[in-house]
C-alpha cells in the first residue's frame, strides 16, 4: 500500500503536512510508539503513529524522534491527539530536514482505528493479488494443453509484464521469457533474445551459485555488474537445495509495488505447482527406468533389459554409457545422481537407481547430436576458489525471508571451447553444484561407450572400478572416466587393502625403521629420485645435497630393500610401493 492511499482515504481524513515527494512510498505496517527513540524496533517501512507523549518543551526532543525514524528506514509518520491543534513547527521542521513525510492524524480518529483499517485493507489486497495468479493458473490448466514451467512464465509475462528465467541448480536454462540478458539494458523486453542469446554465462554461473549458498531463504538479490536480480525459489521434493530450481526477474525486488512482488512470488509458487504435476507426470517412466538400472547392475537376463530400453527412451544402438556415484554425508546419492545427469526439460527421465550397497548407478544416452549430459552454462570454478561475491541477509529490510547478493566486474567469458568428454561434463557440474553438497564427499565413476543391452552389466563394473578410482583421491569432488583406467592408480585402487599394506611394508618398511633410528630421509630420497626419473643432478638439487651424498643414500637404498633404483623393472617396484602407502 502507498502513502497516497492511507492520504486520501476520506475515511481517515489524514492530512499531509510535509514531504510530498514521499507520497508514493510504500507502507508495510503500522506501528504506534511514543518512545523517544523508536529506530530499534522499526524494520522498514512503517507508518510510524504517535501521540507525542515523547515531545519535551526541548525542540531537541523532536529532532531525536524523527532522526530515530529516518534511521529505522520508516515510510511516514503520523502524530496528532484528542485535539485538532497544529503540529509543533520544530517537528515538521525536523521532518523536513530529514525527508520524513508528516501526516496529522484528526482528533476523532483512533490510532486503533488506523491500524484496523491499514490491516484490512492490506488483507483484502493480498486476496485479491492472490485470487488473480490462481485465476490465471485455473486458465492455463483449461487451455486444453499443458505447456510446462515454459507456459507459466509465459502467461504470468503476458498478463503482468513480468518476465522471468528459470534455471536449474547447475545454471541451466529451463524455461525463459527472454527478459534477464546479462547486459543491463533493462527487463529486455521485445529484445529479440529469444532462448537467451546474450545471456552471459558467467551470470548463469553467479545466480545459481549465490542462490545456493543462500537455500535457506525463499528469495535474495543478486547484483552482477551493477544490475540487480531478484531470484525466488522454486523447491523440489528433496530436503537439500540439490535438486531446486529458481525463477529470476531483473530488478529489485525492494523497489517493486507490493502487487509486482505478490506477482513474483506467486510465480515462484506456481511453478513449483506445475513441477510437481510434471514430476508426477514422470513417475511411470522413472519406476520403468528403475528397473532396468537395476537390472544392468544386477547383471539381469538381456531379454528384459532390451524390453526395458525402449520404453525408458534409449537405443542400445546409439550408444550407452553407465555412470556409477557413491555419497559421504547428507544428501542421498541418488538425488545428486539424478541432479547430475537428468535434464528435466525432457519428456523422459533417465534411468537411475540406488542399489542396496548404497551407490546410485544410472544409464546415459550418447546420441549424436543430442548432450549425454546437459552442458552446465556455468564456467569452470576451481573447488574451494572464492569469488567476489557476498551475501548479507540481514542487509534487506525484507526481513529474514530475504538475502542478498553481490558479485564484482570480471573479464568476459573466454571463447568457446570444443566440447569435453563426458566424465569432464560430470566434474563441471558437479564443481557447479558444490555450495548444494556442502561438505559431501562425491565419487562417481564413467564407463566406456556400449553398444548393446549385453554389455550393459559389462559397463556397470567399469564404472565401477572407475569410482573405485575417484573414491581413492584427496579431493572431495571427484570423477574418473574410462581413459583413467589405463593407469597404475586403476590397479592398485583395486588391490585389496591388506595386500597393499603387506607388499608396502616388505619394500618401505626397512627405509622407514632406518631413517627411525638414524633420523635419515630414505624414504623422501627415493620418493624424489624417481620423480626426478632417476636424475643424479636434479635431484640432489631438489634434495639440496651434494651429487655423492645422494648416491650414497641410493647405494643405501638398495641394501636395504633388496630393490636397485637405478634399474627400471626394480624402480617400477619401488614406485608402486611408495603410490600404494
Amino acid at each position: 500500500m502507498r502513502l497516497r492511499d492511507l492520504v486520501d482515504s476520506a475515511e481517515l481524513g489524514l492530512r499531509l503536512v510535509t514531504g510530498q515527494p514521499g507520497l508514493d512510498r510504500e507502507v508495510r505496517s503500522v506501528t504506534v510508539t511514543d518512545l523517544p527513540e523508536p529506530s530499534r524496533y522499526l524494520r522498514g517501512g512503517e507508518l510510524v503513529v504517535t501521540g507525542l507523549l515523547w515531545r519535551t518543551a526541548v525542540p531537541e526532543s523532536s529532532e531525536r524522534f524523527v532522526t530515530a525514524v529516518a534511521e529505522g528506514h520508516a515510510a511516514a509518520i503520523a502524530a496528532g491527539d484528542t485535539t485538532d491543534d497544529p503540529l509543533p513547527p520544530d517537528l515538521v521542521a525536523a521532518c523536513a530536514r530529514h525527508d520524513v513525510p508528516l501526516l496529522h492524524v484528526p482528533g476523532r480518529l483512533a490510532f486503533a482505528e488506523l491500524s484496523e483499517w491499514f490491516s484490512r485493507r492490506s488483507s483484502q489486497s493480498r486476496a485479491q493479488d492472490t485470487g488473480e495468479l490462481l485465476a490465471r493458473h485455473r486458465r492455463l490448466l483449461g487451455a486444453g494443453t499443458r505447456r510446462g514451467v515454459a507456459g507459466v512464465l509465459e502467461l504470468i509475462a503476458s498478463e503482468s509484464g513480468l518476465e522471468g528465467l528459470l534455471i536449474g541448480a547447475s545454471g541451466d536454462v529451463l524455461a525463459d521469457s527472454g527478459a534477464v540478458t546479462g547486459s543491463g539494458a533493462g527487463s529486455g523486453v521485445g529484445n529479440g533474445a529469444g532462448a537467451g542469446s546474450d545471456r552471459s554465462p558467467q551470470l548463469l554461473h553467479i545466480l545459481a551459485r549465490e542462490s545456493l549458498r543462500t537455500a535457506a531463504v525463499p528469495e535474495r538479490r543478486v547484483e552482477h555488474r551493477g544490475v540487480v536480480y531478484s531470484v525466488y525459489t522454486v523447491a523440489g521434493d528433496s530436503p537439500t537445495p540439490i535438486d531446486d530450481w529458481y525463477v529470476v526477474f531483473e530488478g529489485d525486488s525492494r523497489s517493486w509495488p507490493p502487487q509486482r512482488r505478490e506477482v513474483a512470488r506467486g510465480a515462484a509458487r506456481l511453478l513449483s505447482a506445475e513441477r510437481q504435476w510434471l514430476a508426477e507426470a514422470r513417475e511411470p517412466v522413472r519406476q520403468l527406468g528403475q528397473e532396468l538400472a537395476q537390472l544392468a547392475a544386477a547383471e539381469g537376463p538381456v531379454a528384459e533389459l532390451v524390453a526395458r530400453l525402449r520404453p525408458a527412451g534409449l537405443s542400445a544402438m546409439d550408444g550407452l554409457r553407465v555412470v556409477v556415484l557413491t555419497l559421504e554425508g547428507n544428501n542421498r546419492p541418488i538425488r545428486v545422481l539424478r541432479a547430475l545427469i537428468d535434464d528435466p526439460r525432457a519428456a523422459k527421465p533417465l534411468p537411475a537407481a540406488e542399489l542396496a550397497d548404497g551407490r546410485a548407478v544410472g544409464i546415459l544416452p550418447d546420441t549424436p547430436g543430442r548432450p549425454a549430459v546437459p552442458v552446465p552454462s556455468t564456467p569452470a570454478e576451481p573447488l574451494g576458489e572464492d569469488s567476489a561475491a557476498s551475501i548479507d541477509a540481514a542487509a534487506s529490510h525484507d526481513g529474514p525471508g530475504a538475502a542478498t547478493a553481490t558479485t564484482a566486474p570480471s573479464a568476459p567469458s573466454a571463447p568457446a571451447t570444443p566440447r569435453p568428454d563426458l566424465a569432464e561434463r560430470l566434474a563441471a557440474r558437479l564443481r557447479a553444484l558444490a555450495p548444494a553438497l556442502g561438505p559431501d564427499r562425491v565419487s562417481v565413476g564413467v564407463s566406456d561407450l556400449v553398444n548393446s543391452a549385453s554389455a550393459l552389466p559389462a559397463a556397470v563394473r567399469e564404472a565401477g572400478y572407475a569410482l573405485g578410482l575417484a573414491a581413492g583421491r584427496p579431493d572431495r569432488l571427484n570423477v574418473a572416466g574410462h581413459g583413467d583406467l589405463a593407469s597404475h592408480q586403476a590397479l592398485l585402487a583395486h588391490v585389496p587393502d591388506d595386500l597393499r599394506a603387506a607388499y608396502v611394508q616388505r619394500l618401505l618398511g626397512p627405509l622407514r625403521a632406518h631413517d627411525e633410528r638414524h633420523h635419515a630421509a630414505l624414504e623422501e630420497t627415493l620418493d624424489v629420485f624417481l620423480q626426478c626419473s632417476g636424475s643424479w643432478s636434479r635431484c640432489a638439487a631438489r634434495l639440496h645435497i651434494h651429487v655423492n651424498t645422494l648416491r650414497y643414500r641410493i647405494a643405501r637404498i638398495a641394501e636395504l630393500t633388496g630393490r636397485d633404483p637405478t634399474r627400471l623393472d626394480e624402480q617400477m617396484d619401488l614406485f608402486l610401493a611408495l603410490r600404494a602407502r
